[in-house]
């Protein structure tokens, strides 16, 4: 899907752009989901609210174990898709949800 996207892009518009959270993602093995690690300010994950702390688990019904199954899980939309944020936060096991308007990078 991306791939099909991209080109289309580049062949219409001679640049391609991609889908964005504005927020980074460790990688860590003892945790199942992707952990923020940080949100841009005024980006689309601050404006919707996501905490910096979360553990997201899933992007709509796509369940995410790790940073890089949310970075390809978001490439996989395209810029102005709204998706859902399944996630957690330290210290408190209860399951919260978020909507996200992704932005756009190149």
């Amino acid at each position: 899907e991306q791939a099909q996207r991209i080109a289309t892009q580049l062949i219409e518009q001679g640049h391609a752009t991609r889908a964005v959270l504005g927020a980074s993602v460790l990688n860590e093995s003892r945790v199942l989901g992707a952990q923020i690690a940080g949100v841009e300010q005024g980006g689309p994950a601050q404006e919707a609210g996501l905490p910096e702390d979360a553990v997201v688990t899933k992007l709509d019904d796509r369940n995410i174990e790790s940073g890089d199954a949310l970075v390809a899980a978001v490439r996989s939309h395209s810029p102005g898709d709204k998706v859902t944020l399944t996630y957690s936060t330290r210290g408190q096991g209860e399951e919260k949800t978020v909507e996200v308007t992704l932005g756009e990078g190149e």
